[in-house]
């Protein structure tokens, strides 16, 4: 699997899981072990306070869209 939780391989199953589990399973995770998430994203995520998976699912998309430059 190699240095983060989720991969390619496993990122479908994990999916279908967090679709009825998001809560539960996904939402304490670190906000780095999102697959396509970098160092320098965690850092601009971390000096927002969002340090977990519920943290990020609780932010405005349009702050998120300032933040990343999107």
């Amino acid at each position: 699997m190699g240095g983060r939780l989720w991969d390619r391989e496993n990122v479908w199953e994990w999916a279908i899981n967090c679709r009825y589990n998001s809560e539960t399973n996904a939402w304490p995770l670190p906000v780095g072990e999102l697959l396509y998430v970098d160092y320098s994203t965690m850092q601009k995520f971390e000096n927002r306070a969002i340090y977990t998976i519920c943290d990020l699912a609780k932010r405005d998309v349009n702050d998120l869209k300032l933040l990343l430059g999107v």
